[in-house]
């Protein structure tokens, strides 16, 4: 298997200075400064689109522009695009590049980048790159060139999605020959869009004569313009073949103004004037999008083919230069279109035979892309999937990122991976990585029944395979929520069978197995494995697994109680995070969410969601667990309750049951019954409460000798849920055994901090019941157990927790008090009592932000023009009025402002 540099340095290596820089044209030009002129006044819009059939000059054209725009010291970014840049985090990768080649400074962008942009999501990627060109004070071209190689929807829907949030400092200009597939109808609505077509683009006389610069007459020019309709590259090719005639008169007479007739027949008057070694040389590179010297002779066997080509006179304006060292370089399109073709003709039994070439050329040259690629257009699918196993096959995900296998596993047909069960697996991972987990079981389930594993061929394969099955279905189990499946024997076993120099594999097995022992409540055998995984994946110099080590252990601490810890455990996971993967990794989601949950508990998580919804949505979409889910989940429930917000409890309950459904995660089945067990006990709706306790009964008890060990965590909040309805109908004998059953779990399992929640809550039904020594004995055992790591929202979530500070505080006056449990008491009492007040204010008024948002919607903005005005995202300004709508109660933006009117927020 190759090493993780090897992978780093192929993930953005020969691609990288051929793409962002416009061709070298060696035809005579002309400038063009009627249509120069026309761009320059359009650089006020947000897109400029040039649609036209090849030929027409439109990279010429924006060439010149170009140069002119850099004199001017605007930033232009200029990136050509291929059939590779189908895939959206290719073409990102590539945006991102092109834009730091003109000289922007785009921070961690660049380090995403390089990393194919692993873990991140496109939407985030986008929202960052656009919020770093708006702090710019200069103005930014980006020109995409080649458009119409590209056939992707889901390229059309990002450039929507870019033209909607365009800063006004930035420029897109798209050249194609086909009109894109985006929604031009909007933008051009909006009066953002400058369109040049074929009749822009043609040449008019004066300009003809300036290119062909020839002795005609006006009537020869007039002729010679009818026929060609003005069309640049045929004007251009004209002017040569005309000059090598004697008879210019029978030239024009002879000359076809059919485009495409016009174009072979000067390709191949040319080509015949070619030196057959020479003609060789072209058919046979034309399998190649780019060619070098090296990558030529490898293919035909002819050396110093380009010096070749430089002495066969104007053939060398077909060629086109991609890097300023004129070693890279690719064909015009045309002349490329009629290479193949002769290619078909000559030499239609030789053309796997160059592709396999082709792709031992790139294996040698560390470009696994391209050598699987050339493998796959040999039809030799063998080689491919051998390329990719040897490689890594799963296990590229680790080091190049999910968008580095995509585009590997993107070149095999649908139907051909039946014939590699190893392949088959890697499939799976890359699914389960983009979040569609049911699809990932398909896939691992197909391999698992793959009748070539039976076969006498593949025998040598099995123990490859094995392993590769063993440790991604494991972790499809981990991500199902299956630790049934994942059990220790059957994990321990699957351990011994690893090679001892494989790191990655024991690595994500132990991590599992940390996993389901944290789901069964076995913190210490959890801890044990961790490490053990903590080892191997540093054994495998794997910095994404190392990332999920500190993740798992950091969630061990936070349950047991470990504040401290926990923070040191996701602060090093958040580093890490940023530094190898970016801010907008899915790692770094994970860890940002894990440390809002843990600064929740401690009562520092402030008022604005914003930040934890974003991370949610991520984390929701793509890579996630059980764990991760519910601490961002209980974190907003516990807010909607405190502000008594039902509509808020039931958004969150319906996308968590989206998750469930996606994701068939059993225990977080249970939260979405949570949810509505607090709506019936807001709403105090006793047949919906007594249904729903009917229902969920198996949830509500906790025996290790008797019930699911998995139950500890569903029963910690639904159990909650449970005795909040008891003491809300007074039925406190329920409530107790309810209680006293949550807190033999906790102790059992050593988890603190749900224990607090239990003590308080027992400490409350004493109050109630007027038996204050014990209510004392409860809190002050909860405060004594929270003070030293500062937990305090177990206590200020409680309604009472004012009065039953002081109840337990004069129980206690005549005795010993533990000072510091009751000084940390009475902070939690002050907190309280301002967090009531802050709880009451947020059920009439808005956030000072959502008034920002409400008084730039009352001016009639758009939330394009709101997120302009307020240097936010689009999307936060859709979460903020969101927000604005639930608190005033309305579904509209009209209504918002007239019952905010009403209200006296708006004058």
């Amino acid at each position: 298997m190759r090493d993780s540099n090897e992978i780093d340095r192929e993930v953005g290596s020969w691609l990288i200075s051929t793409k962002w820089l416009p061709p070298r044209h060696h035809l005579s030009v002309i400038r063009r400064s009627r249509l120069i002129n026309v761009l320059d006044n359009g650089i006020q819009h947000d897109l400029t689109v040039i649609t036209a059939p090849a030929g027409f000059g439109k990279t010429t054209l924006l060439s010149q522009w170009r140069q002119r725009l850099l004199a001017k010291n605007v930033k232009v970014a200029w990136l050509t695009l291929d059939e590779y840049d189908s895939d959206l985090n290719n073409l990102l990768c590539y945006i991102i590049f092109s834009l730091i080649s003109s000289g922007l400074d785009l921070g961690r962008l660049e380090m995403l980048a390089e990393q194919g942009l692993s873990d991140t999501s496109p939407r985030s990627c986008l929202g960052l790159l656009l919020a770093k060109i708006s702090e710019l004070d200069e103005s930014v071209v980006l020109i995409l060139d080649d458009y119409h190689r590209i056939k992707a929807p889901e390229i059309d829907q990002f450039m929507d999605r870019l033209l909607d949030n365009m800063p006004d400092n930035f420029h897109l200009v798209i050249n194609s020959r086909e009109k894109p597939g985006f929604d031009l109808t909007k933008i051009r609505s909006f009066g953002q869009l400058q369109e040049f077509g074929p009749q822009e683009l043609r040449f008019d006389t004066v300009e003809m004569k300036e290119v062909i610069g020839l002795d005609l007459s006006d009537e020869q020019y007039s002729r010679l313009l009818e026929k060609t309709e003005g069309w640049p590259v045929t004007i251009q090719l004209a002017s040569q073949f005309i000059a090598l005639g004697e008879n210019k008169e029978q030239v024009l007479d002879s000359f076809s103004g059919k485009t495409s007739h016009l174009a072979d027949y000067l390709s191949a008057q040319i080509m015949n004037k070619c030196p057959e070694v020479v003609q060789e040389f072209l058919i046979k590179t034309s399998v190649l999008e780019r060619v070098n010297d090296n990558l030529a002779y490898a293919i035909c066997g002819i050396e110093g083919g380009f010096d070749q080509l430089e002495d066969a006179g104007s053939i060398n304006a077909l060629f086109v230069p991609l890097d300023e060292e004129k070693k890279w370089f690719r064909y015009h399109h045309l002349f490329s279109e009629f290479l193949k073709e002769l290619l078909h003709k000559r030499y239609l039994n030789e053309i796997p035979s160059l592709h396999l070439k082709a792709s031992k050329w790139f294996e040698a040259d560390n470009n696994l892309n391209e050598a699987v690629r050339h493998a796959c257009l040999a039809g030799d699918y063998d080689l491919a999937a051998q390329l990719i196993e040897n490689a890594g096959g799963w296990e590229l995900i680790l080091y190049g990122g999910i968008g580095y296998i995509r585009n590997l596993l993107h070149h095999i047909p649908d139907e051909q991976f039946a014939d590699y069960p190893r392949l088959q697996v890697a499939r799976a991972y890359y699914f389960q990585k983009k979040g569609e987990i049911r699809e990932a079981r398909n896939y691992i389930e197909f391999a698992r029944c793959n009748p070539k594993l039976r076969a006498e061929a593949y025998r040598e394969n099995l123990p490859a395979f094995h392993r590769d099955f063993d440790v991604v279905e494991v972790l499809q189990n981990t991500y199902e929520d299956d630790f049934v499946a994942n059990n220790l024997v059957t994990l321990t076993q699957r351990i011994k069978k690893l090679d001892p120099e494989d790191g990655i594999s024991p690595g994500v097995l132990f991590c599992s197995l940390s996993l389901s022992m944290m789901a069964n409540g076995k913190f210490d055998e959890g801890l044990k494995f961790i490490q053990e995984g903590i080892r191997s994946m540093r054994q495998a110099n794997s910095v994404l697994g190392l990332n999920y080590c500190y993740v798992h252990l950091g969630q061990f601490s936070l349950y047991q109680g470990h504040l401290r810890q926990a923070e040191a455990y996701f602060r090093e996971a958040q580093n890490m995070a940023d530094e190898n993967f970016g801010s907008d990794s899915g790692l770094k989601y994970i860890a940002d969410v894990s440390l809002f949950s843990l600064r929740d508990w401690r009562g520092e998580g402030g008022d604005d969601m914003t930040q934890v919804m974003i991370a949610l949505d991520h984390i929701e979409e793509f890579d996630g667990w059980f764990e991760i889910y519910i601490s961002a989940y209980e974190m907003i429930l516990v807010r909607a309750c405190r502000e008594r917000k039902k509509s808020l409890i039931v958004e969150l309950r319906d996308r968590c049951q989206r998750v469930v459904s996606e994701r068939s995660i059993e225990r977080l089945s249970v939260f979405v019954q949570c949810c509505d067990l607090m709506v019936a006990t807001l709403e105090e709706n006793r047949p919906d409460a007594e249904r729903i306790l009917y229902q969920m009964q198996g949830s509500l008890k906790w025996d290790r000798g008797q019930s699911d060990p998995m139950s500890w965590r569903p029963l910690q909040y639904m159990g909650k849920a449970a005795a909040l309805w008891y003491m809300k109908i007074e039925d406190f004998t329920a409530a107790r055994a309810l209680l006293v059953n949550m807190e033999e779990c906790c102790r059992e399992v050593k988890a603190t901090c749900f224990l607090l929640n239990i003590l308080i809550m027992r400490a409350e039904l004493e109050f109630r019941q007027n038996n204050m020594a014990r209510a004392s004995d409860f809190l002050f055992e909860a405060a004594a157990l929270a003070w030293p790591e500062n937990i305090i929202r177990p206590f200020t979530e409680n309604d009472n927790i004012v009065p039953l500070v002081a109840a337990a505080y004069a129980v206690r006056r005549q005795k010993n008090v533990d000072r510091l449990a009751l000084n940390f008491l009475q902070e939690c009492a002050a907190q309280a009592r301002k967090m009531k007040k802050v709880s009451l204010l947020h059920q009439e008024l808005l956030s000072s932000r959502e008034m920002e948002v409400l008084m730039e919607l009352q001016g009639g903005l758009s939330n394009k023009e709101i997120a302009r005005a307020l240097e936010m995202t689009e999307h936060t300004v859709k979460f903020h009025l969101k927000n604005i709508f639930v608190k005033l109660d309305v579904d509209k933006r009209a209504k918002a402002i007239i019952v905010a009117r009403q209200k006296g927020l708006l004058g």
